[in-house]
This record gives structure tokens, sequence and C-alpha cells, in this order.
């Protein structure tokens, strides 16, 4: 008979490992123990339950709100790559990171992916199958979670255990420990036992006793939250010291033994920390499957701004947030999704008429809003201290701070403690850090000394000072700092910014503010000479975007070169920042984009059709002014309304290519296209309107513009038979320039088929993938053949048979390829055009083996059945 789970041995036993002595426990002893267990499992339970019920955010919001999913990858970055206490040095790496298609691992997953890399681990280190066996027991339980400040960490640590308390996750678990790392004395000796209930308010009887419980908890299933590594205070990088469970040692033995598998292996494990922590951890401790919190994506941010909104905001906030890219790029880490969230509710509540466009408003937004707590009212901060710090820090690189550090600033670590370490009554949910006071000082993030720093430059340091270093700030590590600066430039800024900051002097301000001026209009009058003139131009364009001061605005546009021709595609920040200046440019001539304007702007709006028409609207302003050119639209998996249709206009004379994959046409739509193309006389290289339902009707609109596209591609658009006779008129044109078609995945039939077939024409290039084409239209396509020179046909997907190909015999030097896989060959017919082709090309045996492609999957899966 099987034990139940919570049942206890009759004996125990303690000694070394050579010599065990064991002792016959009374019942009465283990019934009353066996009642303290799961007294015991209990308060853990409900330990956890309070504990991870309480949700830290940034800002005192009206209503508890909901933890969302977090994206999280498998592997973490290498440590070169992670500098500064885990914060990001690389600053292009920070406003890249929103765009990472990073593959995602579920919150339920994240213990099978341990399993699965500890069985691929175990098959390259370990000989023979125990050794194999015995790793995996111990790999696979144990899953560290990495994230820079303000990643969602501890909301992670804080979601597993919920989702185990809840039976979602890990369904079988008995006992839950969520250990805050950092409430732990690594200083003071205890027991194992003692360890374990150090930070919960649990209590357990203390003596012998310890032993019945660590049965229990060996035998069961057990997890085990230990987060904050980084926030814990003893020595990561010493080797792991071997403990045994009877030992009375420090907390960190304890805990490098349990996460090496020594104490407690069957046990499941989380540990969270900052990366630098992490890598710091000796191997012998260090999880071997780490996974990283990469922030949260487009449905979480919009899940968490229904919930801080509600449904009278919701809406409007998400359309505001998406239509200024740098505000969107900072919302995947949650502590700024949540504050930039909450600050635009609150101005449209307000209805301030001033709009918040950058992460400049929303940090001094914050900070005004803070100093006006009631916690706050009774203490001295003077804050230009505080910018004077991060000034500090920037110039040295310094992340931590020590004491003797604050003492040079001036702070003095009682006036500021309330402020820089946020200790807040229970009448207040705000919850806000922006420097962290401890052993080692250090700002919350690193964003937060930038802007700080910043500040410090704008409002207090000497104008002579100020000049001096101006040109050393533009690139590298300054970069966002002087991005910053330039935020400041903003009249209504200023006025917020005397309310939080003592002692600013507006005179001294103006000046700088005309320095800066004066530097931009330098550096837009170097573009034209500079070996790269994206990197220049879109650099001016952001400062003037964050500055939102109409006069540095103008003085640059009217300093811009004539022309300006820009390589790479741009990121958001640089479209909505180019389209800023433009509008004030009246000498610019050409402005021409190497790829696409819109490339990633759509991605990030499409889900919010108002502010993706917007966005066009705004756009198309500056094109219609003809100094902007666009070769390239694409609107890929776009739901294209009317309005945006109406939009695509003004970029018609300049486009090239037009990529409107998949984006809910409908004949009108398409005859709609037709009709502006053929207004503005466009001549395109590509016309992809692939995957839409424009039907025969669609088809027949846009024969009328086959003399002005050269590659045409209506894959899967619902065109049958009259649709393609339409088209085929078209083709029948001289004045026709169509070289590839393609009509993939249309039932256009044999009759369709042979109406495009007999009038080729031009076309180099004919896709009729699984068309519904039969031997009958085979012998169509093989007639249309003979005004060929040279094409390459793929007729794949059709049941066209050995009949069908019977009819190509003649033409097989004409194919540059021909596609045939799933034709309904047989084996001879197969073996059969092997040898027709061996007697039309003799001696080219490279252009022999490209003639047919695909034919040769068929070969070999038709031998493979035939040999079985």
């Amino acid at each position: 008979m099987s034990k139940k789970p919570n049942e206890l041995p009759s004996k125990y036993y303690f000694g070394d490992v050579h010599e065990h002595h064991y002792h016959n426990a009374p019942t009465t002893s283990n019934d009353a123990l066996l009642k303290q267990v799961n007294h015991l499992r209990e308060e853990l339970r409900q330990q956890a339950i309070s504990t991870t019920g309480v949700m830290d955010y940034p800002l005192d919001l009206e209503q508890a709100i909901n933890p969302v999913k977090l994206q999280i990858k498998s592997g973490i970055r290498k440590p070169q790559a992670v500098k500064g206490g885990g914060q990001y040095r690389r600053r292009s790496e920070f406003e890249k990171l929103f765009t990472l298609n990073s593959k995602s691992i579920d919150l339920d997953q994240l213990f099978c992916y341990a399993k699965e890399l500890a069985e691929q681990e175990a098959r390259s280190k370990c000989r023979n199958p125990e050794a194999r066996q015995a790793w995996i027991d111990i790999h696979s339980n144990i899953v560290g979670a990495v994230g820079h400040a303000g990643m969602g960490k501890t909301t992670l640590a804080k979601m597993l255990t919920q989702n185990v308390l809840q039976g979602s996750v890990l369904a079988d678990t008995e006992y839950v420990f969520y250990i805050p790392l950092r409430l732990l004395n690594f200083q003071k000796q205890m027991s194992l036992v003692q360890f374990l209930l150090m930070s919960s308010n649990c209590h357990w009887p203390s003596g012998n006793n310890d032993r019945f419980l660590l049965d229990v908890l060996e035998k069961s299933n057990v997890l085990f939250v230990f987060d904050g590594l980084d926030e814990a205070d003893f020595n990561m990088a010493s080797r792991t010291q071997i403990a045994s469970s009877d030992d009375i040692t420090t907390a960190d033995v304890f805990l490098k033994n349990i996460l090496a598998g020594k104490l407690l292996p069957k046990s499941k494990k989380l540990l969270t920390s900052r990366p630098n922590s992490m890598y710091n951890l000796h191997l012998d401790s260090r999880p071997h499957c780490t996974v990283e919190i990469i922030g949260l994506s487009r449905v979480s941010q919009d899940n968490l701004c229904d919930q801080i909104c509600g449904p009278q905001f919701s809406s409007q906030v998400k359309e505001k947030l998406y239509q200024h890219p740098e505000l969107s790029a900072y919302a995947h880490i949650p502590i700024y999704c949540i504050m930039t969230i909450a600050c635009i509710l609150e101005n449209l509540r307000n209805d301030t008429g001033y709009e918040i466009t950058s992460m400049t408003d929303v940090l001094l937004h914050v900070l005004l809003k803070y100093i006006r707590t009631d916690h706050l009212r009774c203490h001295s901060c003077d804050l230009s201290k505080l910018a004077l710090l991060a000034w500090s820090g920037l110039q040295t690189g310094t992340l931590f701070y020590s004491d003797d550090d604050l003492k040079a600033a001036n702070i003095n670590k009682d006036d500021f403690q309330a402020f820089l370490h946020t200790y807040i009554d229970d009448t207040s949910s705000l919850r806000f850090k922006v420097m962290e006071v401890d052993k080692r000082s250090s700002f919350s993030h690193l964003t937060w000394q930038e802007f700080l720093g910043a500040c410090h430059v704008m409002f207090f340091m000497p104008v002579t000072e100020f000049e001096m270093c101006l040109k050393n700030m533009v690139k590298g590590q300054w970069s966002v700092v002087f991005r910053f600066m330039y935020g400041l430039c903003n009249q209504q800024l200023f006025v917020k910014a005397r309310k939080v900051f003592s002692c600013v002097i507006e005179e001294q301000w103006k000046t700088k503010l005309d320095l800066l001026e004066q530097f931009a209009i330098s550096e837009a009058r170097s573009i034209a000479t500079s070996l790269n003139e994206k990197q220049y131009f879109c650099r001016v364009c952001k400062w003037v975007w964050e500055s939102r001061n109409d006069r540095i605005a103008k003085s640059v546009a009217s300093n811009l070169p004539h022309c300006i021709s820009l390589v790479d595609a741009l990121d958001p920040n640089e479209e909505k920042a180019i389209s800023s200046v433009l509008k004030f440019d009246n000498s610019l001539e050409t402005l021409t984009i190497g790829k696409q304007l819109i490339g990633h702007t759509y991605q990030v709006l499409r889900s919010i059709q108002p502010a993706f028409d917007k966005f066009l609207d705004e756009t198309s302003q500056v094109v219609a002014a003809g100094r902007l050119k666009v070769p390239v639209f694409n609107l890929c998996q776009t739901v294209v309304t009317t309005q945006t249709m109406m939009a695509i206009e003004p970029f018609l004379p300049g486009l090239s290519q037009i990529v409107l994959l998949e984006c809910g046409l409908k004949p009108a739509d398409a005859a709609c296209l037709a009709d502006l193309l053929k207004k503005h006389n466009t001549q395109l290289e590509l016309l992809d309107l692939s995957v839409n339902d424009i039907e025969c009707e669609g088809a027949a609109a846009i024969s009328n513009i086959v003399s002005q596209v050269k590659k045409l591609l209506l894959r899967n658009c619902g065109i049958q038979a009259p649709g393609s006779k339409a088209l085929a008129t078209g083709l029948g044109n001289q004045q026709n320039m169509v070289e590839d078609l393609n009509l993939a995945f249309n039932n256009i039939g044999n009759v369709g088929a042979a109406a495009v077939a007999a009038n080729l024409g031009k076309l180099q290039s004919l896709d009729l993938h699984d068309c519904g084409i039969t031997a009958d239209g085979m012998c169509a396509i093989a007639d249309g053949l003979n005004t060929c020179e040279k094409i390459s046909l793929s007729i794949s997907g059709n049941n066209v048979g050995n009949e069908g190909i019977k009819h190509l015999k003649e033409h097989w030097f004409r194919f540059d390829p021909i596609c045939l896989s799933d034709c309904g060959l047989s084996e001879e017919c197969v073996e059969s055009i092997e040898s027709m082709i061996q007697e039309v090309l003799t001696d080219n045996q490279a252009q022999k083996s490209q003639i047919v492609r695909g034919l040769w999957r068929q070969s070999v899966k038709r031998r493979s059945f035939v040999e079985e």
C-alpha cells in the first residue's frame, strides 16, 4: 500500500553517511508532529498568498491592478554586454530592445524548459545512464530569471507563486516558500529549518523536531522562490561550502547548497536577480537554466492600460501612447509603462491642453507629483544636490555611490531618506524609488541618472562650463543625456522644473537654450559633408522633436541641405522626428528614404487604426509638398480603410513599390488604388496585393494599370476565370509592362489558364501554383509558350498528370526553371522527363540541373513509397 503524501516515516536517523543511528519515534509524537507540519503548510500557504498579493507599483494608482504577462526569452546576455550593475550602458541596445522578436517562454513552461536543457546537457556531459539521470534530476529543478531594473523580476516570482498556489502550475506542489533574500541576515548562524522560515511569520517547534520537517520536505513536492539575489549581502563568488541538513551555519551556505542540489535536491527552485549578480554567483551554485525577462509585449501593455484607465479613457491613452514612438519604446519596461500610462491619463482627465510626448515630459511630471506628496512635506529635499550627484557619476562612469560620494554632493542621508528610499506610511500607496540608499547607493534606473544629470547641466551648471563640455556630449553614453537637455528647452517644462528644483535661474537657462540652438544649426549644416547622412540628420531631428520648440525647429530646418538621401530604413523614433522638422522646412528639395518610411511604424500602430490614419495624414502632408520621396510603401497585415487608401495618394508620385499584403482589401479598394495609380501615372517595380479578397472585380480594375507595373503579385486573392480573363486582356495590350505575374492559389481553372497563356506577352515569370489546372489547361499553356524564349513557370499543386506533362515535350529548353511539385506524375513520367532534359541539353549539366525544380522531391517520395 502506497503512502499518502503527508504520511511521515515511523523512524528517522541522524549521524554521518557511514553510520546511521535509528530511533523509533513514538506514535503519539508522530501524530503531534504531523499536526504541526500540516499547520505549518497552511501557514506557509497563507503567508505566500499575502506576500504575493501585494504588488509594488511606481505611482499612486486609484485601484489595485493585476500583474500582466511578461516576455521571457531563453538564455541571457553575455557578461561583457552587461555592465554597471546590470543596467544598460549601451543605449542603442536599450533603444532597440522593444523590437526584439525573441522566442518567448510561457510562465508554466519554465521548468519544462529547464528539464529539456538538462537532458541536452546530460547527453554531452555524462558517460553513463546513472550519471545522466542524476544530472537531470538536479538541474531540471532550478531556474534562474534575470532582468534589468524595473523589468519585473519580483512580479514574475510572485506570479509563479500565485499560479502554483492556485494549482495551474506545478499542481502537485504541497509546500511553497517565498523568500525575499533582502530580508535575510547572512551573518547570523542558524539551522537549515531556521533559514527556510527566517523571512516568514510561520512557527515550528525547535529541537530534534527539525528532522521530521526536513524528511517531509525531502519527500514532498516543494517550491522555493528566492527573490532578489542582487539584494543579498554575501560573497557570491566563493565556492560552495558543502553542508548537511544538520549543520549550524550562515544563510548563504544553505542557499548555495540548495541551488547546487546538495540539499533538498527534489524541490523546485526559482532564483531572480539582475544579470551581474547571477554571473557573479559561483558556477557550483549558478542555475544552468537561466532565462531573461525582456519586459512587456504590446498585448500586456494594452492590458495594463485597460486596468489603469478603465473603459472611459483606455482607447484614448493607447492612441496617445503609440502616436509617440519614444514612449512606446520605453513602455516595454513595466515601471515606465505604468508611469507613462498614469501620466497620460492624468493629463487627459485634467484637460491641460499640453500633450505628453516624450520621457522628458513623463519624468518631470512624476517628480512634480512626487515631491507634492504628504510624506515629503516634513523633509528638506534639495533635488539640485541629487542632480549634481547624477552628473558627477555620469562623468566618472559611477553607478554605485559610497557614503563619501554622497557627502561630496552635500547629501545627508537622513534628510533624503524619505525621497531616496521611499519609506511611506500605511496611509499612502505611493511607492516609487528614484534612488536606493544602502551600503552601495545607486539610482534605481540608469534613465533617472541621465535625466537628473541633464537637469543639472541645464539648470545649475555655470554657462562657461556648459560651453566647454557641449561638444563632448553628442555621442556615445551622452546621447540620452543630450536628448533630455533638448527636452528641457521647452518653456512649459521649464515652468514645471522650477517647481521641482530650487534656485533655478531663468536667464542662465535661456542662454543655454540659445547655445543648444546654435549647436543644432551647426550640426544641420554639417550633414551634407558627413560620411553618414542618416546618422547626423536623424540625430538632429530627434533633438528638435524632443525640444518641441518651434524657434529651434525653424532654425534647424532652414539650415538643412537641399537634398538628403537616407540609405537605411528608419525606426519609429526617426520617422516621427523627421516629420516634425520637415513641416518647418521650405528649402528642402528632396529627401529620399532608401527602403521604406513606415516599415516599422505600422507594426506599432496598426492595431490602433485612428492613430495609424493620423500618422499617415501627417506624413502625407510632407509628401504632398513634393519634398519627400518614399520608394517603398509597405502596409503588410494592416487593416487598410478607405481613409488609409486616400492617405496613400500623396506618396504615389515617388513610389516604386507598394505592398498591401493581407490588408483586408475588397474589390472596391483595389479599384480605388488602380484609379489613383492611373491618375498619377505611377510606374511601379512591384505591386503586391496578395491575400486580399479583391476577387474578379478587383482583378479587372488592376488590369487597367498593367502598363505601369513590372511585378504583379495577386496570390490568394479569390480570383476566378472571369478575373483571369480580364487580366489577360490587359496583358495582351501593347503597353503592358508586366514581367512577373503571380496568380497562385486562385481557382482560375483551365479557362483562366488558357486566357493568360494566350497573352504571355513580356512575361518572364508566371506562377500558377494550385490554380485548379488539369491536362486540358496544360495543352493551352503549351500553345502559349510558343511566343516565349525563356520563362520561369510554376504549375505545382495542379493535378495535370502524365497527359498534361506530355504537352511540354517541345518546350523544355524554354524553362528557367519550371516547378512541377505535386502534379500527379507517375514514376515512369518522372524518368521520362529526366530523359527528355538530357536530350535537350546534352552539354550544359549546370543548366540541366536547374531546369526543373520540385520534380526530384516527387521522385524521391515516390521511390521511397515503392521501396516500402
